[in-house]
């Protein structure tokens, strides 16, 4: 008897513990569900040929694609994978001075193998949108959001337009990174809302998570940290000894198990920042002061990004001077007066003030050192006027702080309406907040003519399996290409061709500071070698320059592809013709062998 009064008890646990682990199940499917519908919608135009087919409308989906596969080759073939020669060859490239996504590469690079760089490319930014709002969803329901709220703000929070409208120029750091800032948060929300035994573990999770996020975007981070600072001053300043208790509650297992994870996962790619060779050798800051900024009206205007734009919204956003890529500030009528009455709403919660005024002053941040009205640039000073000359701050593009603005408009919202639903008339009240919510994410949805490229038939000669690959394969090669940007459109079959190509052509922060990046076309010949500077130079002076090329960088091959984004001026081929003989040719590209002598 006594043995079976044990026993009983603890039997009448498991329907309980069944139950919530259903509840789990049901809601982990339910977010994961809803969070698929906007990635389809960005996603619509690569769906009928994902291998072939990729977002991002310029160069800078292939350069990821090049370092998508890149850690996993450096890694067997035992090189560094945060240095390459493949590029800049025979010099190399730093690359934890580029955008260099090792995060990203470490954990999708082996579908560079298995399909290819593209289809890679597409998985992960579908992977990174889905989890964005999964994981956004988790925290909301940590915070004490119910199910569908949490379900429907997630999917808004996925709809993010900081982070959106930077797929527009392929930027996947700019996905990955946010989502783990997600996670480290998610993990600490974990270990103080259910204060788990094993904290040593959730803390070197929370510090893994901290340095995928520095090796996916140490702009990501240094902004992260910005983000931080000013909620937790605010945070003390509003609400200091409840604030203090909260932080010294927290076991010291959890900040010991982060802090030692983070330091040992990034003290390498620091290292090679700070001693690595191929450094950067620009002075000043990497990007122009005040340029990439959010303007006053990208607040209000959606853009061609968002699934509601109008030919009206495009010419105004056209009229702010801003690479569409960097218009991060919409945020939508109903979104701004959604804020206003979520804050004036919870005012009385401290914390929920600290992150309604943190989102404030991300806004104004964001703004740049000058209020900028369409195409007028005022003499009305913001806070990044005394910090944006500031070391490492400097190399920020302050539009692309909005992110965090988004995250916190989308979690004060969500409080908010949870708030609503808890009095009177429950069934009109979760209409009411059904309805806002449908809306706002509307308002935000992802266009479904999203911005994507088709690569060029053209490119199928350099490939594997290609008739020009024999002659180009394991040899120096020097891409001829219409201007320095171009040269990223190459970055993709140069990853599926398993980097068996090195090329002396770099697209790499050491060349493209914005001050010296007019300088490129008069540089000497022994730096670059591009198409468009031989438009209108003489048949001499182009003989003297590749010459000057050849012995200052050692190339065994020239390579010409036939693109859209190329043009090869008769001087320029005639001299490469004198030099190197007649070119191998197929359907209209073309490959100089250079000879011997020049060896």
């Amino acid at each position: 008897m006594q043995v079976k009064s044990m026993i009983e008890p603890m039997n009448a646990n498991l329907p309980h513990k069944t139950g919530l682990r259903r509840q789990r199940v049901l809601f982990l499917i339910g977010a994961f569900s809803v969070s698929c519908l906007p990635a389809l919608l960005l996603l619509s135009k690569v769906m009928s040929s994902p291998m072939n087919v990729y977002i991002g409308r310029n160069q800078d989906s292939g350069q990821f694609m090049w370092y998508l596969g890149w850690f996993w080759y450096a890694t067997l073939h035992h090189l560094n994978p945060l240095l390459t020669s493949n590029l800049n060859y025979p010099h190399g490239v730093n690359l934890m001075w580029n955008t260099s996504i090792v995060t990203e590469a470490i954990l999708f690079g082996p579908l560079v193998y298995l399909v290819n760089s593209v289809f890679a490319f597409n998985m992960l930014i579908a992977v990174n949108l889905v989890l964005f709002g999964v994981l956004g969803a988790f925290i909301l329901k940590k915070l004490g959001v119910r199910n569908w709220i949490a379900i429907l703000s997630g999917a808004l929070l996925e709809c993010a337009p900081a982070m959106v409208n930077q797929l527009v120029d392929g930027h996947v750091n700019l996905t990955t990174a946010p989502l783990c800032l997600l996670l480290a948060v998610y993990l600490s929300l974990h270990v103080i809302k259910a204060r788990p035994r094993n904290n040593l573990l959730f803390g070197a999770l929370t510090g893994l998570a901290i340095a995928m996020e520095f090796y996916s975007s140490l702009e990501v981070l240094t902004t992260t940290v910005i983000a931080l600072a000013v909620f937790s001053a605010l945070s003390l300043l509003l609400n200091f000894r409840n604030f203090l208790q909260q932080v010294k509650s927290i076991p010291i297992a959890f900040y010991f198990g982060t802090t030692i994870t983070t330091i040992v996962l990034v003290l390498p790619g620091l290292a090679e920042y700070f001693l690595g060779p191929y450094q950067t050798h620009i002075t000043g800051s990497l990007v122009p002061y005040d340029h990439w900024v959010t303007n006053l009206f990208h607040l209000f205007i959606p853009t061609q990004a968002q699934f509601i734009h109008a030919k009206s919204t495009d010419i105004v956003t056209s009229l702010t001077n801003v690479n569409l890529a960097e218009v991060n500030g919409y945020l939508g009528i109903p979104m701004l007066v959604t804020v206003i009455w979520a804050g004036t709403t919870m005012w009385s919660n401290k914390y929920i003030r600290a992150l309604t005024l943190t989102m404030i002053c991300i806004v104004l941040l964001s703004m740049g050192p000058y209020l900028h009205i369409l195409n007028i640039t005022t003499s009305v000073r913001l806070p990044w006027f005394y910090i944006g000359q500031l070391p490492i701050i400097r190399d920020i593009l302050p539009s692309r702080l909005m992110v965090y603005a988004d995250i916190a408009c989308v979690i004060t919202v969500s409080l908010a309406l949870e708030q609503a639903l808890q009095g009177g008339n429950r069934m009109k009240r979760g209409v009411t907040v059904m309805t806002v919510l449908l809306a706002l994410v509307g308002t935000w949805l992802p266009t479904t003519d999203f911005p994507s490229q088709t690569v060029p038939p053209s490119v199928a000669a350099v490939e594997r399996g290609g008739s020009l690959y024999p002659l180009l394969e394991h040899q120096p090669t020097t891409v001829i290409t219409n201007n320095y940007w171009t040269f990223g459109y190459n970055l993709q079959f140069l990853a599926d061709d398993r980097y068996t190509i090195p090329v002396n052509n770099v697209y790499a922060f050491p060349y493209t500071s914005y001050s010296e990046f007019g300088h490129l076309r008069t540089r000497a010949p022994s730096q670059f070698l591009f198409a468009s500077a031989y438009a209108s130079r003489s048949y001499k002076l182009a003989l003297q320059d590749v010459e000057s090329y050849i012995q200052a960088r050692s190339p065994q091959r020239f390579l010409y592809i036939k693109t859209s984004t190329s043009m090869l001026p008769k001087t320029l081929s005639q001299a490469l013709t004198e030099l190197c003989g007649k070119p191998i040719q197929n359907f209209g590209d073309e490959v100089w062998v250079v000879p011997t002598r020049y060896g």
